[in-house]
């Protein structure tokens, strides 16, 4: 497996045989950072990368902070240990934008906020990829 998570008990995965198609058909892949990572190291792969974002870093903290507080795990915990995951998610985060600018990985960048301009880029990604 390329990457791998449990969730309800159940065991999911992406395996590299099904991201290399033999006929050359295209397969979209939805990934962070970590697994691009791993996608990097795949031979035979044409990648074709697609970075969403927000708009600004005072949008991504906010979201950040709000999904803190939207779980029901993190909602019941104090202040400060919130305080400690927001900063490690957001420090996280910086360097996954980091990733995505020195990487060259990324070919089209969509910012999540018009969602007429989103839908533009993303299909000019998927004529490009086809």
């Amino acid at each position: 497996f390329v990457c791998f998570y449990a969730k309800d008990g159940k065991k999911y995965g992406l395996r590299k045989s099904d991201l290399v198609r033999k006929d050359g058909s295209t397969l979209a892949v939805q990934a962070d950072c970590s697994v691009v990572r791993e996608l990097l190291n795949i031979d035979k792969l044409n990648l074709i990368g697609i970075w969403v974002s927000l708009g600004s870093s005072e949008e991504l903290k906010n979201r950040i902070r709000a999904v803190l507080l939207d779980d029901d795990f993190w909602s019941s915990q104090s202040k400060e240990i919130i305080e400690e995951e927001f900063k490690r998610r957001t420090q996280e985060a910086i360097e996954d934008i980091e990733f995505g600018i020195r990487s060259n990985v990324f070919d089209f960048t969509i910012v999540d906020r018009d969602l007429a301009a989103a839908e533009k880029t993303l299909k000019r990604a998927l004529d490009y990829a086809q």
